[in-house]
């Protein structure tokens, strides 16, 4: 599992004699992995982590100090390490009756990774599955700065090492029945060689994984919208579209951003309902303020000088709205900020 813990603090400062300004902050921790071999939680490095960004945010010079820790949400969520790409296993059926993968029988090392490769740089024309077809062009790659087995952290060295060669790397989440991107390559649109490997889990050993070449995407992912006609698959969130067109239209925009995963929900979860009243409306009172600007000359440099404001007060409750309130002239900040201390003063009394 992956732990990381959400915190909401009140914090106050003395405005003058009188009034006290209250925030609230929101701080998060970094998630950290439990295992079943460390199974244990170090709550005190939690605590540390939490009061040195309290510390960050009083240091900054606002005033403000800690009164009252109002939530505290610890959050757990699955979490997969990825793996390594180990030594040869064979296809599972309900994937080798797609027809979609080339699985190359590495029996005497663990260097699945580099046999996946070759064999889509290098395709067979027969018994696709066997390694001496490749052994020839063992050297046309350069796997100098891997670590076999590969995780797929390594991939942007090769990447780096083969500059013609952009890879992009699924695996299989039997649960969910769902493809997951491990990998996807920023040079995708950019390079010649375009590789997309598939990395399998062994049902025998939970450290095993292998990797294979995906020959062909479209029956890999597409086979469960049809299987009479090829799909063209988006690289980065795996949706199939009927027309190569459309996939070049829409895949600039998409692999702009990281790769996404679409979750659909089962007839059981499908019906989503709004029961946070209390979050409908986050304050009763707040301040809606624009400001007007030119531009000015200052010692030869460009500035933007404020020359108005206008400020009006908005609420849930419909007789304590104010009209527009509008300014312009001279001294714009300090009349601003004069009649949004006595906005607060009236506000507080309605409270």
């Amino acid at each position: 599992m992956k732990v990381h813990c959400i915190s909401e603090a009140l914090f106050e400062r003395n405005v003058d004699d009188e009034d006290v300004s209250r925030i609230t902050g929101y701080f998060h921790t970094f998630p950290v992995v439990i295992t079943q071999s460390e199974p244990d939680l170090n709550l005190d490095g939690l605590i540390t982590e939490f009061n040195q960004k309290v510390d960050q945010f009083t240091c900054r010079g606002s005033g403000y100090v800690l009164v009252q820790i109002k939530k505290l949400k610890m959050v757990f969520v699955p979490f997969q390490p990825f793996a390594v790409g180990r030594s040869y296993m064979p296809t599972p059926s309900w994937l080798a009756k797609k027809g979609a993968v080339i699985n190359v029988k590495n029996y005497q090392d663990d260097q699945c990774f580099k046999w996946a490769v070759l064999s889509a740089q290098y395709p067979a024309e027969s018994h696709v599955d066997r390694l001496g077809n490749y052994l020839r062009y063992e050297n046309a790659i350069d796997c100098s700065s891997l670590t076999f087995p590969v995780q797929p952290k390594q991939f942007s060295l090769f990447e780096r090492d083969n500059p013609t060669i952009a890879l992009h790397c699924l695996t299989y989440d039997a649960i969910s029945n769902t493809y997951t991107i491990l990998y996807l390559s920023q040079f995708m649109h950019e390079r010649v060689h375009k590789i997309s490997l598939l990395l399998l889990d062994s049902p025998h050993r939970d450290d095993n994984r292998h990797y294979v070449w995906i020959k062909n995407l479209s029956r890999l992912v597409a086979s469960c919208y049809t299987k009479q006609h090829a799909h063209y698959i988006c690289l980065s969130y795996l949706q199939p579209f009927t027309k190569q067109y459309i996939l070049e239209k829409h895949e600039p925009q998409c692999l702009m951003h990281r790769p996404q995963q679409c979750v659909y929900p089962d007839a059981n979860n499908a019906l989503l309902c709004y029961n946070r009243i209390q979050y409908k409306f986050l304050f009763p009172f707040y301040l809606v303020a624009d400001f007007e600007c030119f531009l000015a000359v200052d010692d030869g440099e460009t500035i933007h000088r404020s020359s108005g404001f206008c400020v009006y007060r908005v609420g849930h409750y419909q007789s304590y709205r104010t009209e527009p309130y509008t300014y312009s002239g001279g001294d714009v900040m300090e009349h601003f900020f004069d009649y949004i201390f006595k906005e607060a003063n009236a506000i507080n009394e309605i409270l």
